[in-house]
């Protein structure tokens, strides 16, 4: 890295003006500038080096660009943040006009929207989709937020509500207790959540995953076992193994006892997760940290490192998170195919991983706080109050899944499944970043246990209420 490009960088970690989202495009910005000047023959350049003839051969250049008056002034407005940091202010001139750039032209009395004729309703056969053209035209809504609404919930005579996520923050909740999950994404509420999220998405989005599918099932070829094991401890290794794969590429680029050392809190009962462990925390986040900073491009710790600030934080919850979770559902599925041979099929696996998210959902028991006082089905809720909600009773509420404690994938075969109804990985702008990836790991480390040679030796596993749903008991396997 260049220089300039890398005292740049340190200057916006150090200043941390905005939201998420400025300070990301201010940081953008300021690489495009650093290496435009670089391309015009200004080598060698530091922080303090900027001097007006800089900035005028980046406006001329710009000019010559053909960029729109908006895109100016926003580079304009970065190069001042950069000569104020420096105590060089005036370095750049306090107005544009000395630049000759023309004053931003907003549009804002021209309407681009369609307008809604009854013939062009008739012509929408879909009863669902009507209705979403219809909240469009009403209430001035984008395609997917009339897609999502649930009208009993958002109706509330006066105004239609879409979210509340300012009301009910995560802030306060469970997460902000747990070391394992006190940061990141997880715990920012809005409005920087948003910003945060939208730069995180891409890489956790299920296409972006696929390239890491080969790589996974490397990992899960070597140790997939022959003879007797105990599922529990398979998953535990196996999902450590993967999360190092899918986050840093080949070679684990953390020690993996110290890994072990880490999550295993974790699948004790309460109150271990919640305990206070500095010592371990503190080695763990300074080995996050070097295996972040050395990510190879292309693997989601690399995509999180140039996404967002606090990358290590981000990705050290996002291990715990997802070893939690993914490490429990496999056990359980495990178990389930083992019982159930007749499921052991690759074609109707996806439906088997959807049946244990069901069963068992590992987060079981969700919470918010209350930032205002708030009434909901006729109880009055105080500011400050912490709410909880749990898709376990959901997922068992026997109104949305006919004998709900009975493990059928076949239920999963229908086209819809009821509203609301499903929520492993929470649902709305909560819905938890890694739902992909943990889908991806699962399928993955279970398609080898689809041959048919799976059984039960022994154990008698039973839900365990903690932090996450854990098993009681062992689940003794072979697989011959």
């Amino acid at each position: 890295m260049q220089a300039l490009n890398y005292e740049l960088k340190q200057l916006c970690a150090r200043n941390r003006d905005g939201s998420f989202a400025t300070q990301r495009d201010r940081e953008r910005i300021l690489t495009l500038i650093a290496n435009q000047l670089r391309e015009m023959g200004f080598v060698n350049m530091h922080l303090q080096s900027l001097k007006p003839k800089h900035v005028e051969k980046l406006v001329e250049r710009w000019k010559a660009e053909g960029l729109s008056t908006g895109t100016l002034k926003n580079r304009m407005t970065e190069l001042r943040w950069w000569a104020e940091k420096n105590g060089k202010a005036n370095v750049v001139a306090k107005s544009n006009d000395a630049y000759g750039i023309a004053d931003r032209r907003y549009v804002t009395n021209v309407s681009k929207a369609r307008q809604l004729t009854a013939g062009d309703l008739a012509q929408v056969t879909d009863p669902y989709s009507r209705a979403s053209l219809q909240l469009q035209a009403a209430f001035g809504l984008r395609r997917e937020e009339s897609l999502k609404i649930q009208p009993a919930w958002a109706d509330r005579g006066d105004r239609l509500v879409l979210k509340d996520i300012e009301t009910f923050r995560s802030g306060g909740s469970l997460s902000e207790r747990t070391p394992y999950l006190a940061g990141g994404v997880v715990l920012t509420d809005a409005p920087e959540h948003r910003s945060r999220r939208a730069a995180l998405n891409p890489a956790f989005h299920a296409r972006s995953l696929d390239g890491l599918r080969e790589g996974l099932r490397a990992v899960v070829a070597a140790r997939v076992p022959s003879g007797d094991f105990e599922a529990s401890a398979w998953a535990s290794g196996t999902v450590q193994a993967m999360l190092q794969r899918a986050f840093f590429g080949a070679g684990p680029a953390i020690d993996p006892a110290l890994l072990s050392r880490f999550v295993h809190p974790l699948d004790l009962p309460m109150p271990a997760p919640l305990l206070p462990r500095p010592l371990l925390f503190r080695r763990m986040t300074r080995a996050m940290a070097q295996a972040v900073a050395t990510a190879p491009t292309g693997s989601l710790a690399a995509h999180v490192r140039d996404s967002v600030d606090r990358a290590a934080e981000e990705v050290q919850v996002s291990f715990a998170a997802g070893y939690d979770t993914t490490t429990h559902t496999l056990a359980w599925a495990l178990w389930h195919l083992a019982a159930s041979p007749a499921w052991a099929d690759l074609q109707i696996l996806p439906r088997v991983v959807d049946e244990t998210l069901r069963m068992y959902p590992v987060g079981w028991l969700g919470s918010r706080e209350t930032t205002r006082a708030v009434q909901h089905d006729g109880v009055d809720i105080p500011s400050g109050t912490l709410v909880f909600y749990s898709p376990w009773l959901t997922h068992h509420d026997p109104e949305l899944w006919p004998d709900p404690h009975r493990f059928d994938p076949s239920r999963f075969a229908a086209c819809t499944l009821p509203a609301w109804g499903f929520i492993p990985f929470s649902a709305g702008q909560r819905t938890c970043l890694g739902a992909h990836l943990a889908r991806l790991m699962l399928t993955t480390a279970l398609e080898p246990f689809c041959d048919g040679r799976l059984r039960v030796l022994r154990g008698a596993p039973e839900v365990r209420t903690g932090l996450t749903l854990l098993q009681r008991g062992e689940m003794h396997l072979t697989r011959r």
